[in-house]
C-alpha cells in the first residue's frame, strides 16, 4: 500500500471513528462521573497527586479545560479511540504486513458495539488510556526505552497491562525484549497493586483461605472470560456493569453446567490458538492479546475478601 493510501485509510478510520461516537458528546455525567466530578468540584486538582498518574493528570487537564462541562470530558474519550483505531492499524502493519488487514480489524474496532461502554462512559475512559500506550509499547518495540515508557505508563493506568511482555515475546519471539519488559514488570508489580498491598498489609492473610485461587472460582471465573467473548461475537445487552448472574463461591456446589462449559470452551480456544499459531498467527496473538490481558482483571485471587 502506498503512502498516499495509507492516508486514505487512516483518513476514512479517523471519520468513521469520530462518526460512530459523535452522538456521545451529547452526554452528561452519570454513575461513577458525578463521584469524580465531586472530587473535582471544589477547587483546581493538582495535575500531579504525589506521583505521576495518567488517568488523574488527563482528568485535572480536562477540568482545566472544559471546568464541569461533560462535553469535553466526552471529547477526549472520542478522540481517544480515534487514536487508538490508527494505532491498531499500524499496529497490525507492522505484525503481519497485510494493509487490507490492517484495515478491517482497526474498522471493527471503531465501530464495534463492545466499546460504547468505555468510549461513552466517561469513567470508563481509563480502559482507553491503557490500551492507547499498550499499543504504542507494542509499535515502538524498535525503539527499546520509549516502548518501556509506553508500558510504564499503560500499566499506571491498569492492571490489564500487567500481560504486556508476553504480548510482546508473542508478536515478536524476542527474547531480550521480553526480559527487559519483564524486568519492568517486576519491579512494577507492587505499584500495579498497591491497594491490594496496603490492604494485605493492614488486614493480613492468617487464616483468609478464601483469599487464594480455589478450583470453584476459577470454574467461576472461566464463565467471565466466556461472558466477555460472547459479548465480542454478540454485542446485546450492553450496559455500564454486567450482572453474569452467579456466585464466584457457590458455582461449583451446585454443580453449575455452563461453568464447565466455559472451561472446555476456552481449554479448546487455548489448544487451537496454539495448535495452529504459525498458520494462523493473526487468531494465535488476538486470543493470547486477550486471555493475558484479561486474567490480571477476573479476581481469581479474592480481593474483595480482603
Amino acid at each position: 500500500m502506498s503512502m498516499k493510501r495509507k492516508c486514505i485509510a487512516v483518513l476514512v478510520l479517523v471519520l468513521v471513528a469520530l462518526g460512530a461516537y459523535a452522538n456521545s458528546l451529547k452526554g452528561d455525567f452519570i454513575s461513577d462521573d458525578k463521584a469524580l466530578m465531586l472530587e473535582f468540584s471544589q477547587e483546581a486538582p493538582p495535575l500531579c497527586k504525589g506521583s505521576f498518574e495518567v488517568t488523574h493528570f488527563i482528568n485535572a487537564l480536562c477540568w482545566r479545560l472544559f471546568g464541569l462541562k461533560p462535553f469535553g470530558y466526552h471529547l477526549v474519550s472520542v478522540v481517544l479511540h480515534t487514536v487508538n483505531t490508527v494505532l491498531i492499524f499500524f499496529v497490525v502493519v507492522s505484525l503481519f504486513s497485510k494493509e487490507k488487514l490492517a484495515f478491517i480489524a482497526a474498522l471493527l474496532f471503531a465501530v464495534h458495539p463492545v466499546n460504547t461502554q468505555v468510549v461513552s462512559w466517561i469513567s470508563g475512559k481509563p480502559y482507553s488510556e491503557m490500551t492507547l500506550f499498550f499499543l504504542l509499547g507494542l509499535l515502538l518495540q524498535k525503539r527499546l526505552v520509549f516502548s518501556g515508557i509506553s508500558f510504564l505508563l499503560s500499566l499506571s493506568v491498569q492492571v490489564g497491562a500487567l500481560g504486556f511482555p508476553f504480548v510482546s515475546y508473542g508478536c515478536t519471539k524476542d527474547r531480550r525484549k521480553f526480559f527487559f519488559f519483564l524486568v519492568i514488570l517486576l519491579l512494577c508489580i507492587p505499584f500495579a497493586y498497591r491497594n491490594l498491598l496496603q490492604r494485605i498489609a493492614v488486614f493480613g492473610l492468617s487464616g483468609r483461605e478464601d483469599i487464594w485461587p480455589t478450583f470453584g472460582r476459577i470454574v467461576s471465573v472461566s464463565r467471565v472470560v466466556t461472558y466477555y467473548l460472547a459479548l465480542a461475537l454478540f454485542p446485546i445487552k450492553l450496559g455500564w456493569y454486567h450482572d453474569i448472574g452467579f456466585d464466584y463461591d457457590k458455582s461449583l456446589e451446585r454443580y453449575n453446567l455452563m461453568a464447565f462449559a466455559s472451561m472446555t470452551a476456552i481449554a479448546m480456544l487455548i489448544f487451537l490458538a496454539f495448535r495452529y499459531r504459525t498458520t494462523a498467527r493473526a487468531f494465535f496473538l488476538g486470543s493470547l492479546w486477550f486471555f493475558i490481558t484479561l486474567l490480571p482483571c477476573v479476581n481469581i485471587i479474592n480481593t474483595n475478601s480482603l
